[in-house]
């Protein structure tokens, strides 16, 4: 089944949708709409290398058996960067999600109710992963290697859980003519995933985040490089130049798919913002391709961080075509950037203390980095009760 354009009257389905915020935005429309992009990108990029991470982990912990593997470093290392970045990719989850409900919180709100039961289990499901990652990193002492593997197994399923539900409610914001049909019936979750496009969307979120523990794991390897000369360090960054090349070739197969499932009205009437961003999506994935087999070929530290900016650069290409979808597919019932449909109550007050929160935070990871780059590695494990 696919979901339908139009499979209702338009002015009956604009009848039903609930009215805008009457308390309006809090600034200019298209600054408001920009800055959810921008964010939503930083948090997808969190999103892709948590997710993709703990693959990676749950493939160490199987395959670092010997000493001397390279999986065996990487296993000690990948559940205290997995904590990090499911908190990175939770904090910067925040300003998106506060963003979306400013311009579209009456699509938002109704959805997340017409799924209450489903969507309740996003956050208590969130847990998960925090309690697992951190058992594999405090506990791992009093475990073996088989235990450890079965944490992470759960961990990764807990996130794939997180994101069919977060695809799903994405999915059902976009069509407010089929509301009344999932309050009726109450299929909620269930109708959205008989959606024949659903099952290609769900796959291509999967493997899009795959990319980015390739990228962590070649990170991980640069930013150890310049303190170690340890060779597993290049067979890290190498090793995510396969995991990226592989995924990514696999992401385009089910990104086609996904693209291809879109129904005919939707794919004519895409306009030149939602273009741009598929041509720098697909054009920036191609290099992302090329940079990696180009890494895994010469193996070039620069090409490491190369490979990441493009990496990154898909990702905001992937929001802006996200986003100019959303657009097109609410075209019909909601035209938020009209000036008589939301109500402008600019409060400068508050932006301007969102950027400047938001820019010191960026300065905040920024010197973090520095940090952990200029480090060096401890020779001798201490007992800290020896200096008391």
């Amino acid at each position: 089944m696919n979901i339908g354009y139009f499979w209702t009257d338009i002015a009956t389905t604009v009848a039903q949708i609930p009215n805008p915020d009457r308390f309006g935005v809090p600034g200019n429309v298209n600054l408001i709409n920009f800055l959810f992009v921008l964010t939503f990108g930083l948090h997808f990029i969190f999103m892709n290398l948590t997710v993709g991470g703990v693959f990676v982990n749950v493939l160490s912990h199987i395959m670092g058996k010997d000493e001397n593997n390279m999986f065996f470093k990487l296993k000690q290392i990948m559940p205290t960067i997995n904590g990090v970045t499911l908190s990175f990719t939770i904090t910067f989850g925040i300003a998106p999600l506060l963003f979306i409900q400013v311009i579209y919180g009456h699509l938002f709100y109704t959805v997340t109710i017409l799924m209450a039961y489903i969507y309740v289990t996003f956050f208590i499901v969130l847990l998960i992963p925090y309690i697992f990652l951190y058992s594999q990193k405090l506990l791992k002492k009093h475990f073996g290697s088989n235990v450890l593997t079965i944490f992470g197994i759960i961990t990764l399923i807990a996130l794939f859980f997180v994101m069919l539900i977060f695809v799903a409610v994405s999915m059902a914001m976009l069509h407010p003519e089929q509301w009344m049909f999932m309050h009726e019936e109450m299929k909620g979750i269930a109708f959205i995933v008989s959606d024949k496009s659903f099952i290609h969307r769900y796959h291509y979120m999967i493997f899009s985040s795959i990319i980015g523990g390739g990228i962590l794991v070649m990170l991980i390897g640069w930013f150890k490089s310049f303190k170690d000369n340890d060779e597993n360090y290049l067979k890290f960054q190498t090793f995510g130049g396969k995991v990226v090349v592989i995924f990514s070739v696999i992401q385009v197969i089910f990104g086609y798919l996904t693209y291809k499932s879109l129904d005919i009205l939707i794919k004519s009437d895409f306009n030149l913002y939602t273009k741009v961003g598929g041509y720098v999506f697909m054009v920036s994935v191609f290099l992302t391709i090329v940079s990696a087999v180009l890494l895994i070929i010469f193996k070039k530290k620069i090409l490491t961080i190369t490979t990441t900016l493009l990496y990154i650069l898909s990702i905001y290409g992937f929001a802006v075509f996200r986003d100019g979808l959303r657009h097109t597919y609410l075209r019909p019932y909601f035209k938020p950037f009209n000036k008589d449909v939301l109500t402008q109550s600019p409060d400068y007050g508050s932006m301007i203390f969102f950027f400047i929160v938001f820019i010191a935070g960026l300065f905040v990871i920024g010197y973090m980095i520095k940090i952990a780059m200029t480090l060096k590695p401890i020779e001798k494990e201490e007992n800290p009760l020896e200096r008391v």
